[in-house]
């Protein structure tokens, strides 16, 4: 038979090592019966770090951002209801948008470049001829130049870390309004820096969440590729 742990990147690894299923010496450090070493539990977490740049329009401009167009409702702030009854009645408007539906998967040149195959002469070919070279073969799908940058576009002023969290973070705040402008956010989508996941304070209580070492950043391709993210931006 076949079990399928299927509990999410962090909870999957913590679940295995509260079972005893992970490196020797942390279980034995937290006081769980040992079932199975197996040193790669928990590690290898891989996650996308970004960086945000955020634009703020003149004046003169007003009303361009989303977020201009909100208001007050038992002290909360609500979409203007014209947006609501143009949405309801005629399935248009700014709420058929999901905030975020402009973008772009860019390859920097921080990305790592794949070796070109090299060319092969038939045999018995005229050494002295370059006519006869055929062309290269297509490399493999995988080898393909790949994407290390995505740039999320947002038409509003970011007021969190996470440009799409900025609309749930904006309906908390309780200032009328923001200045209008708009975000870029890049993202590192082929992140080399990896994290890992361990038992966290008392492991003998099931209920604790998992200490999680993200690692972001910790390889300098990452910082690379996000920099050059923030430079197209």
């Amino acid at each position: 038979g076949e079990v399928v742990l299927a509990a999410g990147a962090l909870h999957s690894p913590h679940l295995l090592l509260l079972s005893g299923v992970g490196p020797r010496a942390h279980l034995e450090a937290h006081g769980v019966p040992v079932v199975a070493d197996l040193p790669g539990v928990g590690e290898n977490l891989q996650d996308h770090p970004a960086a945000n740049l955020s634009f703020e329009c003149p004046a003169s401009k007003k009303g361009i951002s989303p977020t201009s167009h909100c208001m007050f409702v038992l002290g909360r702030k609500i979409p203007h209801p014209l947006w609501i009854a143009r949405w309801l009645l005629l399935r248009s408007g700014p709420l058929t948008s999901p905030g975020c539906d402009h973008g772009a998967f860019v390859r920097t040149a921080a990305a790592s470049a794949p070796s070109a195959p090299a060319k092969r002469r038939p045999q018995g070919a005229d050494p002295t001829s370059s006519s006869q070279l055929p062309a290269p073969a297509a490399p493999p799908l995988a080898d393909w130049p790949q994407s290390d940058v995505q740039l999320r576009f947002l038409p509003a002023r970011a007021v969190s870390p996470d440009g799409m969290n900025s609309f749930a973070a904006f309906r908390e705040l309780r200032a009328a309004a923001l200045p209008d402008g708009f975000t870029f956010q890049s993202v590192a989508v082929r992140p080399h820096s990896r994290g890992r996941v361990r038992l966290g304070g008392d492991a003998l209580q099931p209920q604790r969440r998992p200490a999680v070492e993200g690692g972001h950043l910790s390889d300098p391709r990452d910082v690379a590729s996000l920099r050059e993210g923030l430079r197209l931006s």
